[in-house]
């Protein structure tokens, strides 16, 4: 039964990234859909129609600029509150298309702060559409994600969704397949048979010459590449001794991408350069917030860019031991560790004690 709300309506709002399955199906050694597997849902369950936030300013930090463009809103209801649940899709992801395509100088309208504004002003044209001046909300996030939609898992039959960590993990830990190269090579194999491949090409210049693709239909790794040399970095590297994956893609294989997908113009120094002016704005380590929970997995490598311990008594951290990358966002499991079922009661909790404030 719903938590009633003492006369008022909550709206609980998240921000999606929907992608198209691109080819070749990996980039930095993700599949395409991910390892997560599809949602677990009744087959020929019915999904929300697609609403569309028709006034979405293209470039909110111009005064000049009067484009506007459609972007994606996908609606329902929360439960444990008494919510609305408002879902809205990321600008240059999924069909929320702000321009033509994605050339170098389309992308220049694609970054965090212009998403954020795009938050913003939508919330706002929310609030007037719905009669919810004064109403309280509550915002969820989970990384800088790249998903593939819900409707399009099922609508397609989640092609290679059967490949989850527990099926990659049940290989690598079943000793009869022989040494843990062959065992690897048997994941290659699964991979390769799901994804209907008699070989992978794997070298730079197929991969780069991909990533250079600037129509929609190429998904969503051009796009997430940009932000990483435009504003966060976050590369996965191999430069830390302590690790079982070879030395072969160090910090500057990275780097030299961003030169060789977008711009010669943008080198190390530059990317250097962008990431602390992200930091810089966004605070860094010293953010100053309130009203926030960061829960973080102790298995989920991002973790060590992400908040662990407490910034206040009302910006808490939650670090769940024996968790990956955003668990306490998925449904829950009787076999679920106790640490992850006590942070979602956390979550919850928290949550409850927002609503009951004053401000």
């Amino acid at each position: 039964m719903a938590a009633p709300m003492v006369g008022r309506v909550l709206v609980f709002l998240v921000l999606v990234f929907q992608v198209y399955c691109w080819i070749p199906r990996f980039i930095n050694g993700r599949p395409r859909g991910g390892m997560l597997g599809a949602p677990n849902v009744p087959k020929g369950t019915p999904t929300p129609p697609p609403q569309w936030f028709e006034m979405q300013r293209l470039d909110h930090f111009d005064g000049t600029n009067n484009k506007h463009w459609r972007q994606g809103a996908w609606i329902v209801y929360a439960k444990q509150f008494g919510a609305i649940a408002v879902m809205l899709e990321h600008r240059y992801y999924g069909e929320s298309h702000p321009v033509p395509d994605l050339s170098v100088e389309n992308l220049r309208f694609l970054s965090s702060r212009q998403a954020l504004a795009d938050l913003a002003e939508f919330i706002d044209y929310f609030r007037v559409k719905r009669k919810l001046p004064t109403n309280k909300l509550i915002s969820f996030g989970g990384s800088y994600p790249v998903l593939q939609s819900m409707p399009k898992w099922i609508s397609q039959g989640a092609i290679g969704t059967d490949i989850t960590l527990d099926t990659l993990c049940g290989i690598m830990n079943d000793f009869t397949r022989g040494t843990p190269l062959q065992r690897y090579a048997d994941v290659n194999t699964l991979i390769m048979k799901t994804y209907g491949q008699k070989c992978l090409d794997y070298t730079y210049t197929k991969m780069i010459s991909d990533m250079r693709q600037t129509d929609w239909k190429s998904g969503a790794g051009r796009q997430w590449m940009y932000q990483t040399c435009a504003e966060f970095g976050w590369y996965q590297s191999s430069d830390f001794s302590k690790q079982p994956f070879s030395f072969l893609f160090p910090l500057n294989y990275s780097l030299v991408q961003c030169q060789d997908i977008y711009n010669k113009s943008l080198d190390a120094s530059t990317v250097y350069e962008n990431v602390r002016d992200t930091n810089r704005y966004y605070g860094g380590r010293g953010i100053a917030i309130t009203k926030v929970v960061f829960p973080n997995g102790s298995i989920d490598p991002w973790h060590a860019m992400g908040v662990t311990q407490n910034i206040s008594s009302e910006a808490t951290a939650i670090y769940i031991e024996g968790t990956a990358h955003c668990a306490n966002m998925y449904p829950a499991r009787d076999q679920d560790p106790q640490q992850l079922t006590d942070a979602r009661t956390k979550i919850s909790s928290l949550i409850g004690s927002w609503l009951q404030t004053k401000s």
